[in-house]
């Protein structure tokens, strides 16, 4: 069993279903929004290096 449901368990003092079921699921939705960003900002940079503006790649 994952430590934020134990944690859960222990604090509330008894088995009960909570949000700590939801964390695996805030980690892979962080993960596909940055992600997400990172390629919008790719096709930004090179959207302005066509138009002749500066380099901004690393």
């Amino acid at each position: 069993m994952p430590a934020a449901i134990e944690a859960a368990y222990k604090e509330r003092g008894y088995f009960g279903i909570g949000g700590e079921y939801l964390l695996p699921l805030l980690f892979v939705l962080i993960v596909a929004v940055v992600s997400e960003a990172r390629d919008m900002f790719q096709e930004f940079v090179a959207t302005l290096n066509e138009s002749g503006g500066e380099s901004y790649e690393e």
